[in-house]
């Protein structure tokens, strides 16, 4: 008899110093590594960083250079301010406050052509929604090409040069379309609700 294909699985590490409470530097990003395993043996890999906007006086670029990424450098230093919040530039055109943000990094595959579109896929979307919480924003660091792909898995777009996924597109039950803008008289701009919370 045949044995039955064994399925794939996520593993999700987060990787940070073990320090005494309230002693050293405050980081600026928890990091995370992604791996999509079968029978014990790494298929695709990836990082994954959160931003820690509770890190005071946190340098991001600076942080994120020492940590050797190319692509999250460029996202702190082009997309984020200097506080790790959004630029207003991508964080108005997403109906919802962006309140967290992710950077997903260095991805490496070994599967084979055919079958690596799905599982890329599948891939990147149990990593997002293992993480996603309402109101988080995912930069992925993969061409603007595949934007057509991205944006039918998981709702990506391109804003400001990069392809970024809100998690609302996975929290979503039903299939209905994202409204173009909020209507509710609560609704306000991205930027008033960060600067809100800044005075909290």
């Amino acid at each position: 008899m045949q044995r039955a294909a064994t399925p794939y699985s996520l593993r999700l590490t987060l990787r940070c110093p073990l320090v005494a409470l309230g002693q050293g530097p405050q980081r600026a990003f928890d990091t995370f590594r992604g791996e999509l395993v079968r029978d014990d043996v790494v298929c695709a890999a990836a990082d994954v960083y959160a931003v820690r906007l509770d890190s005071r006086d946190a340098a991001y670029a600076r942080a994120a250079a020492s940590l050797g990424s190319e692509y999250l450098t460029r996202v702190c230093g082009e997309a984020l301010t200097g506080e790790g919040y959004v630029q207003d530039q991508i964080a108005d055109c997403f109906w919802h406050p962006v309140t967290d943000v992710y950077v997903i990094d260095g991805i490496t595959t070994s599967f084979a052509a055919a079958e690596r579109p799905v599982l890329l896929g599948l891939f990147v979307q149990t990593i997002w929604a293992a993480l996603a919480r309402d109101g988080g924003l995912l930069f992925l660091d993969v061409p603007a090409t595949e934007l057509p792909f991205w944006r039918y898995l998981m709702g990506a777009d391109l804003q400001s040069g990069f392809v970024v996924a809100a998690s609302e597109y996975l929290l979503r039950s039903d299939d209905s379309p994202r409204p173009a803008q909020l209507t509710e008289p609560t609704a306000r701009p991205a930027s008033q609700w960060r600067a809100a919370a800044s005075r909290n």
